[in-house]
């Protein structure tokens, strides 16, 4: 079956009506920008500049070509990094290709997953690298966000949460293998190469970002190691 095939079957069988699926794109894209705005640039409170593109992610145009998709979360982001010493960045320029950064801070692998199923299709990057968000940043609709925000933005896992049976180590797994092995199918119709990594795998932080809460240049670095080995053994470098 076709993706397209899969997401009809599913709508019949969950359904859903378009508005609801319009609910879903618009909660999950970047700032709920739909539709493109002009590109600016932002000073952040840690006086770090931020290039947004004509979508509202920290990413180079996705009118350009020639692309390598990066998702993930705030790790990936490069929050409180310039651009330059973010691990997307660095690969980006070791391959001399487009960075088309799609990850967002604070989100999980559920966003990541919808920002797959929206962009891979379109851009067709020549590679999707994903370091996985922190488990348990569950996607959910129409729900108080600020009331629920630490229970299910935080890096770590609540220590005393509201909804225990969601951070039961049983459901975590399901529901990170179901995002990360559905990024995969996506790229495998397409022929696209796809490397996860786990960011709680990589968590000797060497040096802070400008907030002294990130990761810093060093670790950043580290990781774009890791990802420039991978792809280059699948592209055969």
């Amino acid at each position: 079956m076709k993706i397209k095939d899969i997401e009809d079957v599913v709508k019949k069988h969950t359904e859903i009506i378009d508005e609801e699926l319009d609910a879903i794109d618009k909660a999950t894209n970047h700032r709920s920008i739909l539709t493109k705005v002009k590109p600016k640039v932002v000073t952040t409170e840690h006086d770090t500049i931020v290039n947004v593109n004509e979508y509202g992610y920290r990413s180079d145009s996705f009118a350009s070509k020639n692309g390598f998709m990066f998702l993930g979360c705030s790790l990936t982001l490069g929050y409180a990094l310039e651009e330059d010493d973010s691990w997307p960045w660095i690969v980006g320029k070791h391959f001399d290709v487009k960075v088309w950064n799609l990850a967002q801070g604070g989100r999980g692998d559920d966003v990541c997953f919808m920002n797959a199923i929206r962009w891979i299709p379109k851009l067709k990057p020549k590679v999707v690298c994903m370091l996985i968000p922190s488990p348990g940043r569950f996607q959910f609709f129409d729900y108080d966000h600020k009331k629920l925000f630490k229970e299910f933005h935080l890096y770590d896992l609540p220590k005393k949460p509201k909804f225990p049976w969601l951070f039961n180590p049983k459901h975590l797994y399901l529901s990170s293998l179901k995002n990360v092995m559905g990024i995969k199918l996506i790229c495998d119709e397409y022929n696209i190469p796809f490397i996860a990594e786990s960011s709680t795998e990589i968590l000797d932080w060497p040096d802070k970002a400008k907030d002294g809460t990130h990761p810093g240049p060093k670790w950043q670095k580290r990781v774009s190691n890791l990802f420039i080995k991978k792809i280059e053994t699948i592209i055969g470098l």
